[in-house]
């Protein structure tokens, strides 16, 4: 049986899912150029992944593109909401973190997914956690790029859904905790600037880089000096 999971008739593309043979099937309603290379860049981001899960002994999974459609293996858990503001104080971050030294090389450039916040994270019952949407993905980026984007994302989309102008300081404090864990005596390009670096090279206007509000900015530089 297939089911219809969701229809996104502003991004031109929906996802399937096949219960029998446990597959997700993610369609785009048209071949645009900007569809083409979404889907291209789908294929890449989960062929690497999945053949980097593989090497770590967590079983082969189904990858396959046609011009406008993908099919993979389909991931069962739980999402949560990247607009929630109590994830950040739960273990969950922890397990994305892990999951991120885990499979990626240690290596100063690694592949990047691009678009790595809570909605983009399946955790499964095993305790274990799987990346999905790979739309973004780009071969070769700064190790650590996703790790710096997903903690940016995880204190500033909940203030900005609320409409508020800056980030609560409890909230900013284990910001600071995580990124000093996982940056300390790194010396990459973006950590200099991660917000201006990334609104110059990645993202589009409407990314919610865009929408940070001044005092916010201010409050993520202070805290990663």
């Amino acid at each position: 049986m297939t089911t219809l999971f969701s229809l996104n008739l502003k991004k031109n593309n929906g996802i399937l899912y096949n219960n029998k043979k446990n597959l997700i099937v993610k369609f785009y309603t048209n071949t645009t150029s900007s569809s083409k290379r979404k889907i291209l860049n789908e294929f890449k981001g989960y062929t690497w992944y999945f053949k980097t899960l593989s090497k770590k002994n967590q079983k082969k999974f189904f990858l396959k593109k046609n011009v406008n459609t993908l099919f993979f293996s389909a991931f069962k858990g739980e999402k949560y909401s990247p607009y929630n503001s109590m994830i950040f104080k739960t273990s969950l971050l922890q397990k994305i973190i892990d999951h991120y030294n885990f499979i990626w090389p240690k290596k100063n450039k690694v592949p990047f997914h691009g678009d790595l916040t809570f909605e983009n994270v399946i955790f499964l019952k095993n305790d274990k956690v799987k990346f999905i949407d790979w739309e973004f993905f780009e071969d070769k980026q700064d190790w650590g790029l996703d790790l710096c984007y997903f903690l940016i994302s995880v204190i500033v989309l909940p203030a900005i859904s609320s409409g508020k102008k800056k980030i609560d300081i409890d909230e900013l404090n284990i910001f600071k905790l995580y990124w000093k864990k996982i940056f300390y005596k790194k010396n990459f390009t973006y950590l200099k600037d991660p917000i201006s670096f990334m609104k110059k090279n990645i993202y589009h206007q409407n990314h919610f880089f865009y929408k940070m509000s001044d005092i916010m900015k201010n409050q993520i530089n202070k805290s990663i000096l």
